[in-house]
């Protein structure tokens, strides 16, 4: 499994249209949006994009995987990427 402390980059904080690599989900992320990230692909190693931000921040658009799908801010918080 990923580490639980990992000293990377939050996947909220990122730059937009940067490529970033996923390093691990914080395990301290509730099980059920733990589990839902690992099903949509948000795994070790896998390169990441965000395309746009919400104006208020709250939600992020992605690209992974060859899709882009949008994600909440504070679940982006547990994403760490370098």
């Amino acid at each position: 499994m990923e580490d639980f402390f990992c000293e990377d980059t939050n996947l909220n904080i990122c730059k937009i249209s940067k490529q970033y690599k996923i390093v691990c989900i914080e395990q301290s992320l509730n099980v059920k949006h733990r589990q839902r990230l690992l099903e949509l692909g948000f795994v070790k190693g896998v390169k990441i994009k965000i395309v746009k931000k919400s104006l208020l921040k709250k939600t992020l658009l992605v690209e992974i995987h060859n899709y882009t799908l949008s994600i909440r801010s504070e679940i982006a918080e547990f994403v760490k990427v370098e």
